[in-house]
């Protein structure tokens, strides 16, 4: 499992690498082309070794710890404090449940 995640992380490197340094050079000379070619199958080919091991049920974790700990975000730093339209003590509420929500989105994201 780790030497996947270590082989499709080089390939990724090396792929982006390849394309970063073949599009600053141009792509008017067939070896240039040639080289951005292998850098796009190299980065392929790592996302594939990553990907392939993940799940459905892994992803839809990851998506929802990502949406829950934005949510929470959100909520700790930027939910409103404005007695206009709530009631004073409304802004510790929602700092309350965003601190919630930020944890248990950082829960499914990491584990």
């Amino acid at each position: 499992m780790v030497l996947e995640i270590i082989i499709g992380a080089i390939l990724i490197a090396f792929g982006i690498m390849t394309i970063y340094f073949s599009i600053g050079k141009g792509v008017s000379d067939p070896k240039l082309m040639g080289m951005l070619i292998l850098g796009l199958l190299s980065a392929g080919a790592g996302i594939f070794v990553l990907v392939k091991a993940l799940t459905l049920i892994v992803i839809l974790k990851k998506i929802a710890g990502l949406a829950l700990g934005a949510a929470g975000l959100f909520f700790v730093l930027g939910f409103p404090d404005i007695v206009d339209y709530q009631m004073e003590g409304m802004g510790r509420a929602g700092v309350f449940i965003g601190i919630v929500l930020l944890v248990i989105g950082a829960w499914l994201l990491f584990f």
